[in-house]
C-alpha cells in the first residue's frame, strides 16, 4: 500500500484543488504519506492525519521528510469516529467492509 501511494500521491494531489479547503483530514492514512505529498503541493493548507495508533508512528518522520511536519496533526484513533469541522476528507483504499450507515 505504501508503494502504491507515493507511485499515485502526485497525481492525487494536482487532481484537485485541496488547498481551497486550509485543513485536509486524512482518513485512515497510515504513515501520511498522501497527505505530505498533498501538504507539499498546498504550501497554506493544514493537515490532520488519522489511523489506528500503530499505524500513524511512523508518520512524524514522513511528514518531516517531506518538510510539513509542522502543518500536520498526528491523531491515533477510530477513522468512524472522525473529527468534524476540517475542509475536505480524503479517504483513500479504506473503506470496505462497513454498511453504508
Amino acid at each position: 500500500m505504501v508503494e502504491l501511494t507515493r507511485e499515485a500521491a502526485p497525481s492525487y494531489a494536482r487532481a484537485y484543488d485541496f488547498g481551497a479547503h486550509g485543513t485536509i483530514c486524512d482518513l485512515g492514512g497510515g504513515a501520511g504519506q498522501l497527505l505530505a505529498t498533498i501538504l507539499a503541493v498546498y504550501g497554506q493548507a493544514r493537515g490532520v492525519l488519522l489511523d489506528a495508533a500503530t499505524v500513524v508512528a511512523g508518520a512524524p518522520a514522513v511528514l518531516e521528510r517531506y518538510g510539513v511536519r509542522g502543518r500536520c496533526e498526528v491523531v491515533a484513533g477510530d477513522l468512524t469516529q472522525a473529527p468534524r469541522g476540517h475542509g475536505v476528507y480524503v479517504a483513500r483504499n479504506i473503506i470496505h467492509g462497513f454498511s453504508d450507515d
